[in-house]
């Protein structure tokens, strides 16, 4: 079922409302479940613990060609809330479906070119685009979930690599856990690496490093000397994080998650050899 942009308006209000308050499935009938699915960021109706996470895009396939043509199967998990294709097209005329088709019937692109746009569905399982062109496109396709996101390390962060400090995660105006490793890499740079990591899910998180050893208060960490890494690429699951070429471990005694739609340090982690 193609989305309409009054449905991806409502669920895309309803996510930002919840957040400023603050693997795969297996492949199966598209159509089985082809309605939208609301992120479980108020936590599951049956009172378990399964912690919330904030949903976000990963990148399911890319395809591109000169003309018409059926593009290999994708596959979207059960578990996914939308998935989006984002393309474009250099001439004549691009008109995008999804296979197996919807019972509309509705193209999910179908636009004069040149121009580059995004459109979103729900349909889930083993997915082909049947594209007609008149020219060059290309398309990205995009999952939001809500699941951790779990990277494997850094290859340099093998046995043999060289763990300068660790710690573990605490809250301090929200909640926080998990632990952090950081580690120097050949050449020098520090990398990060949190694992079992989960924070309290909002917008605009950010992986900050400070000087501070045992920071206690946002106001401590903000006070001190402290460093911007970049956006937390998600609130849950194990992910790594290259810090700036001039950052030395010595000016990397904690971390922190700042949030900048609050202005608040979610959480941080005391770090020692």
């Amino acid at each position: 079922m193609i989305r309409a942009p009054a449905a991806r308006i409502l669920i895309v209000g309803l996510i930002a409302l919840t957040a400023a308050c603050g693997g795969q499935g297996n492949a199966g009938n598209p159509t089985a479940r082809s309605q939208p699915r609301l992120p479980s960021l108020l936590g599951e109706a049956d009172g378990s613990n399964e912690l919330d996470v904030r949903p976000r895009w990963e990148r399911v396939r890319a395809f591109s060609g000169r003309g018409d043509e059926v593009t290999p199967p994708f596959l979207i998990a059960n578990g996914a809330i939308q998935w989006r294709a984002r393309w474009r097209c250099d001439k004549g005329r691009l008109v995008v479906r999804v296979l197996p088709r919807a019972a509309s019937g509705q193209a999910l692109v179908n636009h004069a070119c040149d121009r580059s746009g995004e459109a979103f569905a729900v349909e889930r399982g083993r997915l082909r685009l049947s594209v007609e062109a008149n020219g060059p496109w290309n398309a990205i396709i995009q999952q939001e979930v809500d699941t951790p996101l779990v990277e494997p390390p850094l290859r340099e962060m093998g046995p043999s690599a060289k763990l300068q400090s660790e710690g573990r995660f605490f809250g301090v105006d929200e909640e926080g856990k998990g632990r952090a490793l950081v580690y120097e890499l050949p050449g020098g740079r520090l990398a990060v690496r949190l694992e079992d990591f989960w924070v309290t899910p909002n917008v605009d998180l950010e992986l900050w490093t400070s000087t501070l050893a045992h920071p206690e208060t946002s106001r401590q960490i903000f006070n001190s000397a402290h460093r911007r890494v970049q956006f937390l690429k998600a609130t849950a699951g194990s992910h790594n994080y290259v810090l700036p070429r001039e950052l030395a471990a010595g000016r990397v005694l904690s971390l922190a998650i700042w949030c900048r739609f609050t202005h608040e340090i979610y959480a941080a982690a005391s770090l020692a050899p």
